[in-house]
């Protein structure tokens, strides 16, 4: 099977509405209005975000609490990889909390920070698939 229509699929379907998302964490008045949105899992609409919806509300509210205590350390940060093991240091003890939730968190923070990933970032289904 060929990868390109399975890439013109994303290109036509996903990407948009990835983007527009990721547009609107960059546009987030602050770091820490960023951090809410992203750790609390909202969207625009203030809807919970569809990718984490096996997430519990005790999870994400601890997460998010320890997010904000790190605030400072995510601010500093330059590279995504570096944001990305911030997060993680930060949330990987709180039970319901994942490697999917790790990233995305991450990668919406980042999108405020103006960072991106230099690496593909496999978690624990795409790890197997690969």
């Amino acid at each position: 099977m060929s990868l390109l229509p399975l890439i013109r699929h994303y290109v036509a379907k996903k990407r948009p509405r990835l983007q527009a998302e990721l547009d609107w964490f960059k546009g987030q008045p602050s770091l820490d209005a960023a951090v809410d949105a992203a750790a609390l899992e909202i969207d625009a609409m203030g809807k919970p975000l569809m990718n984490q919806c096996r997430i519990t509300p005790e999870a994400i509210r601890q997460g998010h609490a320890r997010l904000l205590a790190v605030r400072d350390q995510l601010r500093t940060c330059r590279t995504f990889d570096n944001l990305h093991s911030v997060v993680e240091g930060a949330v990987t003890s709180v039970p319901g909390l994942g490697e999917l939730y790790f990233y995305d968190t991450a990668l919406r923070i980042a999108a405020h920070l103006g960072l991106e990933p230099e690496s593909v970032y496999l978690h624990r289904g795409t790890r197997a698939g690969a």
